[in-house]
């Protein structure tokens, strides 16, 4: 998924693309983004860089990192069924924010 982040600090949605991982490959790629209903989105995409790595050689830090991103989606979606929008959204914002420092650790080691 790919957000913007408006003057306000609001994440705003742009695009998204999914694919199954093994169908990825490394190095530069053109990835075309699709709307939230998985609709072609005209001219637009992400010039990516793509690397793997074994689960395996991953840091604490970072399994650590990514379960807690994982946790608090969950929560933010229990909280969105239970009807508590506030929740919901505060958990998804910090989700976010464990994510993106889990990729500024990943870029942080690729360029190692």
């Amino acid at each position: 998924m790919a957000y913007d982040v408006d003057m306000f600090g609001e994440p705003n949605f742009l695009g998204q693309l999914t694919l199954p991982v093994k169908c990825v490959l490394t190095g530069y790629r053109s990835v075309p983004l699709k709307n939230g209903h998985s609709e072609e989105l005209e001219l637009s995409a992400l010039l990516v860089h793509v690397t793997r790595r074994s689960a395996r050689n991953e840091s604490s830090e970072l399994v650590r990192l990514r379960e807690d991103a994982a946790e608090l989606q969950r929560a933010s979606e229990a909280s969105e069924s239970a009807g508590d929008e506030d929740a919901a959204d505060r958990l998804r914002q910090e989700a976010q924010r464990k994510g993106k420092d889990a990729m500024r650790l990943v870029a942080r080691r690729s360029l190692r």
